[in-house]
């Protein structure tokens, strides 16, 4: 059986990193980073990062240690739950915070640029452009006003008879308006599965909104924004490949790769269109993803976000192009200042000619108890990044299935062709292993990466 706690295995982690601080120029020395939720993904990320610059970090939220890797690395932490907007300002004052920042989550977000409101300090986006590309109705509406198509959707009223006597046509999918990660969405075949969908959804949902549309299929494509002074600057796309999912649930994500076989279609067919609309929000300094289905029909979005995507794409764009967007969003959280312009030079669609890749291991139901052959694998020379979403002793639920709580961890990689790239995949594939707390493999199947990229 495996007994490695958490926490225990974190402290070393943490000590081994605190003997690096001190190396680099530390332009935050002295200043107080105050992070929104010591759990979401980014969060650790953010606070490496600061404090590798000297920062002073403290984390508010209302979970155990245990469960926050925010507070188990913060030099600092209260108590106090992230929707308590007052307190935390309230105590952010008396401790003299210098900035405010948050991980990859949507209610945290929003709190966060509400705090930094009240306190007067810099925030990339305001509470309206983040529920603007957030709320699924909302973002849907924007790219309609700039001439984006966007999926189909149905509206039910109590009787859960479609609202505009349109004929549904199945299968559909249900989520909730204001959720992301795949929380609340199901797959409906009928109206009998409608009505479970529908109720489903709307339990995940904090508005008690839920969006109904037709189930797309078609290949998946990630764009990626940067905005820099109020102009909004085109980085690259992704081809984002899934599967481990069944009749009801939403597939997951298993390899993300850099750039999108469909990245000139793109250009010449939608991005003027979505750069229109990205400027209409009217951010000054930020970033910005969506999520596209491509068809015979062309690009249609899905999903966006003010924010990184899960997939950490930062770390690609840092090697690849010299620039590391959540750093970006992390020095303007203490200054303030607009994104360099020279930032714009950088930016290569093409990514130097290179294959770049996000492969994401998903595991079933458990406790897991390790991760196999990491440290073989973050050895490897091609492999860029390694981000750990669960550790040792987090627990995937059962009703974690059909969304992104099944991904353990993300590996990222570059290589000089695809053909290279399937290598590299199968090669880390064929390494790595993750185990419960009574030892037995939980790792969801292994992928045909011959296959997968025909």
């Amino acid at each position: 059986m495996i007994s490695i706690s958490r926490h225990q295995h974190l402290r070393g982690e943490l000590n081994f990193y605190n003997q690096f601080i001190n190396q680099a120029p530390l332009p935050f020395k002295g200043k107080k980073l105050l992070i929104i939720g010591g759990k979401p993904v980014a969060t650790l990320d953010i606070i490496k990062y600061a404090k590798s610059k000297g920062a002073y970090i403290i984390v508010t939220d209302f979970l155990e240690i245990e469960d926050s890797i925010g507070k188990q690395w913060a030099d600092e932490y209260w108590n106090i739950s992230t929707a308590d907007v007052n307190e935390i300002c309230e105590l952010a004052v008396k401790a003299s915070v210098d900035a405010v920042f948050t991980g990859i989550q949507e209610f945290n977000l929003l709190r966060t640029s509400e705090i930094c409101q009240q306190l007067q300090l810099p925030f990339y986006a305001t509470k309206e452009q983040l529920l603007s590309t957030s709320e699924k109705q909302r973002y849907k509406q924007l790219f309609r006003d700039f001439g984006i198509q966007v999926v189909e959707e149905y509206h039910l009223n109590d009787a859960y008879e479609e609202m505009n006597n349109k004929t549904i046509e199945y299968p559909v999918v249900t989520k909730p308006v204001d959720n992301g990660g795949s929380l609340g969405s199901s797959i409906c075949h009928n109206h009998e599965e409608l009505i479970v969908g529908y109720q489903k959804a709307l339990g995940a949902s904090k508005t008690k909104k839920i969006i109904i549309e037709k189930k797309i299929d078609a290949d998946h494509v990630n764009v990626y924004y940067l905005i820099i002074n109020g102009e909004i600057h085109y980085v690259t796309s992704a081809d984002r490949h899934i599967g481990y999912g069944n009749e009801h649930t939403i597939p997951l994500p298993t390899n993300i790769t850099y750039p999108s076989r469909y990245q000139d279609q793109y250009l010449a067919t939608t991005n003027a269109k979505m750069i229109s609309a990205l400027k209409s929000l009217g951010v000054k300094n930020g970033i910005a993803f969506i999520q596209m289905f491509r068809d015979n029909a062309g690009f249609a979005p899905y999903d966006m976000g003010l924010r990184l995507s899960g997939s950490l794409e930062n770390y690609l764009f840092e090697e690849l192009c010299g620039f590391n967007t959540l750093n970006l969003l992390v020095e303007h959280a203490f200054t303030g200042e607009p994104f360099s312009p020279l930032i714009i030079e950088q930016i290569d669609p093409w990514l130097k000619g290179k294959s770049a890749y996000t492969v994401s291991f998903s595991v079933m139901p458990c406790t897991i108890g390790a991760f196999i052959n990491l440290d073989q694998i973050h050895a490897l020379p091609y492999v860029k990044h390694i981000h750990k979403v669960s550790y040792p002793g987090s627990m995937i639920p059962e009703t974690s299935i059909g969304t992104l709580h099944q991904i353990a961890i993300r590996v990222q990689g570059v290589a000089n062709s695809q053909d290279e790239m399937i290598q590299q995949l199968n090669h880390i594939q064929e390494l790595i292993d993750i185990v419960s707390d009574k030892g037995v493999s939980v790792l969801m199947p292994r992928i045909d990466y011959e296959s997968y990229f025909k």
